[in-house]
């Protein structure tokens, strides 16, 4: 047999899991500066996506209207560093937030995210986090 070569461009993604909370008033300023400086990050290491948690909504109307506020700062953030941003969420009981959250957060950054996205309402995951359970998807296990 012939020695065949295969040159693969390798895309690489980054993940913020819950460690940045931009509901955290306490510690608003750091987190999103953490989250400002990840995106730069990812701009100068060429890493694209960057995938944000979507963990919980509060009931508290001022919190999560900043928090909505602070995505759509940092969405256009973002693009200006050519970084597209997703959004995760493996459990489906928090669904709805997540598309209310899509739907107010109405910047290109996301809404590329909603037109390119799938949505699972009745799908079973191998495990309830993150890391399983995306091994199981890239690996059909």
């Amino acid at each position: 047999m012939g020695n065949t070569q295969v040159c693969l461009d390798l895309l690489y993604s980054a993940h913020i899991g819950s460690g940045v909370d931009l509901r955290d008033e306490k510690n608003l300023d750091i987190q999103k500066r953490v989250l400002l400086s990840s995106i730069e990050i990812c701009d100068l290491l060429g890493l694209n996506p960057l995938v944000l948690h979507y963990e919980f909504e509060t009931k508290d109307l001022k919190i999560e209207e900043q928090f909505i506020e602070l995505h759509i700062e940092v969405a256009e953030f973002a693009s200006n560093h050519g970084v597209e941003l997703c959004i995760e969420n493996i459990e489906v009981e928090r669904v709805d937030p997540v598309i209310r959250f899509l739907e107010r957060t109405n910047t290109p950054n996301f809404e590329r995210l909603k037109s390119e996205s799938t949505m699972f309402s009745r799908a079973f995951c191998n495990a309830p986090l993150c890391s399983p359970a995306r091994a199981a998807a890239s690996t059909k296990d």
